[in-house]
């Protein structure tokens, strides 16, 4: 034994493993080495090793790590790559960047329970689920919708795809794509009963040889094709091109002959055909569909969506987005149906090896379906590795090695039944954390607690890394009185137990993972003590203390009543005698109170007569501010006045006193119209007489001026204003003045002009209205049927201000059903609602919007009650005058 064992400790050996056989694998220098224990323990003089790299074929490397699963197979672990020893017999399986593994240098590797493969890098960690028998394919070119999979005479396995179409051949792919020559490179394809490969697109239709991959015959298109996703050969050689969701289906007598487009409401979504005693099959959301020899006609209709079909002897196996289905004898009526998830859609059907079970491709990963007990063995999903959840119509193929072959939206994978694992595990449930009155604590059992410290959050923690997410827990607390309303079972893993009474207490839990299987309960026990206040001896000796302690306050107090008594009767006799002088007092007060009456009786009588002087006055002064409304009420025209000018309007005017500070001004001029809405300084008398002054001088300027232009018509107004009111800029000037807007409408040439004092103009259009494009800049808001437009006027009034610049004039063309409004401020800073806040610009604008589908009478009666109940029991606080108009 000396003598190998000398040999062993001159080899430069990188890595060494025993395995379950007692075999000893070593990484050298000079390759991959393994020989058996016994032979060195038995002092064998003719030990040797076995080079593994020349038995397997595969090139030297020098392993890090050497290890095995509970399979017995080795894995061994060279830079970037991995390789599975399943036989020693057998060539190993390579483990690369194709199946995802990350390009850097493997620095450690391990196989959890539950055959995770866990690998760390230098810059992370990854995990792979290899062992459940899945393999992704991850180059770039095929990371891409999968139309069809098939396999030639040759075991070369084809994929179609929209970005071209490849073949494996011994593990290796192939792009075929520029053999076929055509700038498209979204190309469907099946094989034919001659074992020739038959390939479509848009552009053409081509047979290439199965044995020599020689393009044989090829036929182009006069015409360039919708997208074809599919391609069906009935047993005529018939041909026909799917376009899936474009709703049309091309069909060719043979292959020569040019496609004639098939297209009505039976054509749409049909993803895949069949052929059943020579009738071509289909389905879509309608039903059933059949071909008649010229077109698509409904064949059955169904309640549920149809995505797949496969036929079987005199069976149809039919993919729903309600479940499976089955048809016998063609009797499409008689459809037996085995309803699964409404939101899982079949869109793919194939047999497997055991006639008893069904591959079934969906929108939530692929499915092994028990035909007999109408229930799924497994799902594999992107929980799993999987590329995508969403298998393609057509996108499932079973080999001849019984691989399973999985085409989904981004790429394609293959599946070993043999090579899934059957072992099911249970995850480790353990308290991670544990909180005492907020504060975390060892979770330590057995511990004892004051009685305070009652209030216990348990978080608890279960481990399983084949889906982190699938995890539930069970658990409640023994000892509480109440097991079953401490009893949770879910996902939450916190358990919350407030207020807890002294006592002895177990908490009890334990997990499942994707397996279905619970683990073993554990427990934590703890126990709540009883503080020395609430003791029985404590509360003895409380009750003999407070009766001793009775029975001597009675005592003292019965000497403090007889105490009291006595200086009661002294004091009795004492208060007789004040009550006599006191007697004596009243009388001479109350002499002394009449006189006083007397003399209040007559100030009472001057008072009134004073009162009723006030009264007069004040009814005076009220009479004359209502003959003064009605003169304010005469100079505001009515607005059927210019009820011929617009399709429709209305006006809203809401003094806040009798007479008002806001007002409105309408003067017709041929084919054009102004509307002013105008709010003066002050409301009540004050702003009646400032309304007076701006209907004049809004007379006046439009009598004098020929042409109207509503940015000079301001600033005329503001000059004569100044003039008027004696306003030179002085700190001691009036600030008086005028807010307005200020509208000029050409029903000719269906155009607005407006300029505004503090003032904007809001326009609401429908979005479906054409042009409009120099109003976006003066976008505010918008709903899904409307816009409204803001014009805002310039920060100043008709009057003095610290800095006077030019007014704006804007204009906008009109168009059809387009409505205007010109409002004062009293309405957007009245006080009201919950919080007695102002209603503000922005729900004004919200309002308006809302109110679009009415007519403007209706409009004003909402606009009113929206401020009336916002406005509440609230005073008003300003003139209110609304303006609306369409056209």
């Amino acid at each position: 034994m000396t003598e190998q064992i000398s040999q062993l400790t001159n080899m430069d050996c990188n890595s060494l493993y025993i395995d379950l056989n007692d075999s000893i694998w070593m990484s050298t220098r000079e390759g991959l080495l393994i020989t058996h224990l016994s032979d060195l323990l038995d002092n064998k003089s003719n030990a040797s090793f076995n080079n593994l790299n020349e038995r397997l074929d595969f090139p030297i490397h020098i392993f890090s790590d050497i290890t095995t699963n509970r399979f017995g197979s080795i894995w061994l672990v060279a830079d970037s790559r991995i390789m599975q020893v399943i036989s020693t017999d057998l060539k190993p399986i390579i483990y690369e960047q194709d199946i995802g593994i990350m390009n850097n240098r493997i620095l450690s590797f391990l196989i959890d329970q539950e055959d995770n493969i866990w690998i760390g890098f230098s810059g992370g960690l990854q995990r792979l689920s290899n062992l459940t028998g899945l393999r992704n394919f991850y180059p770039a070119t095929i990371n891409s919708f999968i139309y069809s999979v098939f396999q030639d005479k040759d075991q070369r396995m084809w994929i179609t795809s929209d970005n071209g179409i490849f073949y494996f051949n011994k593990d290796i792919l192939h792009d075929f794509t520029p053999r076929i020559g055509s700038a498209n490179t979204k190309i469907t394809g099946t094989l034919l009963a001659n074992q020739n490969i038959l390939l479509a697109n848009n552009e053409g239709l081509f047979e290439v040889n199965s044995r020599t991959l020689e393009i044989i015959r090829q036929t182009p298109f006069t015409q360039i094709l919708h997208s074809v996703e599919s391609i069906f050969v009935t047993s005529k050689g018939e041909i026909f091109l799917l376009a899936g969701v474009d709703g049309i289906i091309y069909y060719l007598s043979d292959f020569y002959s040019p496609p004639q487009e098939l297209k009505n409401k039976f054509t749409a979504n049909v993803f895949q055909l069949i052929e059943v005693n020579g009738k071509v099959l289909g389905g879509n959301n309608a039903g059933f569909v059949a071909f008649d020899g010229e077109h698509f006609e409904l064949e059955q209709e169904t309640e549920c969506n149809i995505w797949s079909l496969y036929a079987e002897g005199d069976k149809i196996w039919v993919g729903t987005d309600c479940g499976i289905g089955l048809v016998k004898d063609m009797r499409f009526d008689q459809m037996e149906l085995s309803t699964f998830d409404r939101a899982m859609m079949i869109k793919s059907i194939l047999p497997a090896r055991n006639r008893n079970y069904l591959w079934l491709g969906t929108n939530k990963g692929f499915s092994y379906f028990n035909t007999e007990d109408q229930k799924f063995e497994f799902t594999i999903n992107t929980k799993d590795g999987l590329s995508g959840d969403e298998i393609t119509p057509g996108g499932l193929f079973l080999d001849s090695n019984d691989l399973l072959w999985v085409g989904t939206y981004h790429g394609i994978s293959n599946f070993n039944i043999r090579a899934k694992s059957t072992q099911n595990f249970a995850p480790v449930c353990y308290i991670e954390k544990l909180f005492l009155n907020g504060d975390r604590i060892q979770a330590e059992k057995g511990r004892s607690f004051a009685q305070r410290e009652n209030n216990f959050i348990f978080e608890i923690s279960a481990l399983s890394f084949s889906d982190e997410t699938s995890v539930e827990y069970e658990y409640y607390l023994r000892g509480s009185g109440n097991e079953y309303a401490s009893y949770h079972r879910g996902d939450e893993y916190r358990a919350y137990y407030n207020n807890l009474p002294p006592g002895k207490y177990e908490f009890i839990y334990k997990a499942k993972g994707k397996n279905n299987i619970w683990g073993y309960a554990e427990n934590f026990d703890f126990i709540i003590r009883t503080a020395w206040y609430n003791t029985w001896g404590f509360r003895i000796m409380v009750i003999l203390l407070l009766g001793t302690s009775a029975y001597l306050f009675y005592l003292i107090r019965i000497r403090a009543i007889k105490n009291q008594k006595d200086r009661l009767e002294l004091q009795v006799k004492e208060r007789t005698r004040e009550i006599h002088e006191q007697k004596d007092e009243i009388l001479a007060q109350r002499n002394k109170i009449e006189y006083q009456l007397e003399e209040i009786e007559t100030q009472r009588d001057q008072i009134v007569v004073q009162r009723d002087l006030v009264v007069d006055q004040k009814q005076a002064i009220t009479d004359s501010i209502a003959y003064a409304q009605k003169i304010q009420s005469a100079l505001l025209r009515p607005a059927s006045d210019i009820g011929d000018f617009f399709s429709d309007l209305f006006i809203l005017f809401q003094p806040r006193d009798i007479v008002s500070g806001d007002f409105y001004w309408f003067k017709e001029m041929n084919d054009r119209m102004v509307i002013v809405g105008a709010d003066c300084t002050g409301h009540g008398v004050p702003g009646a007489f400032m309304s007076m002054l701006g209907v004049t001088l809004l007379n006046d300027e439009l009598e004098s001026t020929k042409v109207v232009k509503p940015n000079e018509i301001l600033g005329n107004l503001r000059i004569k204003v100044k003039d008027m009111l004696a306003q030179e800029g002085n700190i001691e000037d009036q600030k008086d003045g005028i807010d307005m807007a200020f509208v000029l409408i050409d029903k000719e040439k269906r155009e607005l002009q407006f300029a505004g004092a503090n003032y904007p103009l809001y326009l609401i259009r429908k979005k479906e209205q054409a042009g409009g494009e120099e109003l976006e800049p003066y976008l505010s808001i918008e709903n899904d049927v409307h816009k409204l437009y803001e014009l805002k006027g310039d920060k100043q009034p008709i009057g003095v201000h610290w800095e006077e610049t030019d007014f704006t004039n804007h204009v906008i063309k009109l168009q059809d059903q387009d409505t205007v409004y010109i409002f004062s401020d009293g309405i957007l800073d009245q006080y009201g609602g919950e919080n007695r806040k102002k209603f503000k610009a922005f729900k004004f604008r919200e309002l308006l919007l809302s109110i679009q589908d009415d007519n403007m009478e209706s409009q004003k009666c909402v606009v009113l009650a929206a401020f009336e109940t916002w406005r509440g029991k609230n005073e008003q606080i300003d003139d209110v005058s609304v303006i609306g108009l369409r056209f």
